[in-house]
């Protein structure tokens, strides 16, 4: 079973070329048949939206923002995807986050690894939505 995304996408293009080259009889049912077309469709999405992944983070979408268009965590996508651009992937350590605005376009929001001073509580989640759409200092 193919573990990397390179692998996936060499098989897909390997199973594509095979599929189009075989002129001989079906071997297996239509039902296998159209399995193996499923799989196939699956591996040609997959690397689609690996592809797409990798131009989102490029043009500065944050994690969630893509965790959000694949239906899942902005952590989760992480997880999923970001060894496909690049980015470290964490020991699992939690760590203080400053959140900024992007560029002195809006004022510092969250200082003070990310706790805030009257509560105590962490507001760097609150904090990231309030700059929706800037750049997140300390992202992954």
């Amino acid at each position: 079973m193919p573990r990397s995304y390179d692998e996936i996408v060499r098989l897909s293009e390997a199973m594509a070329d095979q599929l189009e080259k075989d002129t001989t009889e079906p071997a297996i049912s239509a039902e296998e048949s159209a399995l193996r077309a499923a799989v196939l469709r699956r591996s040609i999405a997959e690397g689609d939206v690996g592809q797409a992944v990798v131009a989102a983070r490029i043009a500065g979408l944050s994690w969630a923002a893509v965790g959000s268009a694949v239906g899942t965590s902005g952590e989760a996508a992480r997880q999923r995807y970001g060894k496909l651009t690049g980015e470290p992937v964490a020991s699992g350590r939690k760590e203080s986050i400053a959140v900024r605005a992007h560029e002195g376009g809006g004022k510092s929001v969250v200082e003070n690894g990310g706790r805030s001073a009257s509560t105590g509580r962490s507001v760097a989640s609150a904090a990231a939505k309030k700059v929706v759409g800037k750049k997140v200092k300390g992202s992954r």
